[in-house]
């Protein structure tokens, strides 16, 4: 038996739907998993944000006058900021702590420190050196240094330095 073309449309239109409507549900089912995977994600970016906050606030708050305090738990003491080793009888700077008056004043790695406070340095007052370089915070120590071949003198004033690895003179 002959289809009539009104038959003939009728089949292709219902064999088209058919293919059609499992598409359809096929891409509703994506979108449905989509939104569920967006709504996770969601959920584990405010998961993560919620854990690092404190993280967040604990460091302003290391920005801010409530440093010091939490600082001072730290090994700190008065000083200009220099490390200092004995080598072959002179005391060569070895270390200077950035932001320090030590720094600020232009002292250089490898510097020799021949006097402190018009005192010559020796290895045999190399206990005392360290107890003249450091003293009250907001005094004032007279370096006097060579450097190649050439003296000079630095007048620091002395500050807060905090120091996680102490060597010798900070």
């Amino acid at each position: 038996m002959k289809k009539t073309t009104s038959q003939h449309h009728k089949h292709k239109e219902t064999h088209h739907s058919e293919v059609n409507h499992p598409r359809r549900y096929h891409n509703a089912d994506k979108q449905k998993v989509a939104i569920k995977k967006s709504k996770i994600f969601i959920l584990i970016c405010l998961f993560v944000f919620l854990l690092i906050l404190p993280l967040i606030i604990n460091r302003k708050l290391l920005n801010n006058k409530n440093a010091e305090v939490l600082l001072d738990q730290k090994q700190y003491y008065y000083g200009v900021g220099v490390g200092i080793t004995f080598d072959n009888g002179k005391a060569v700077v070895t270390r200077v702590i950035v932001g320090t008056p030590a720094e600020k004043a232009g002292i250089l790695l490898n510097d020799i420190i021949t006097k402190v406070d018009s005192i010559p340095v020796s290895i045999e007052n190399s206990r005392d050196l360290c107890r003249e370089i450091r003293g009250q915070e907001g005094s004032v120590v007279n370096l006097s240094i060579l450097r190649q071949n050439k003296m000079f003198d630095k007048k620091l004033e002395r500050t807060k330095i905090y120091s996680r690895t102490p060597t010798m003179c900070q």
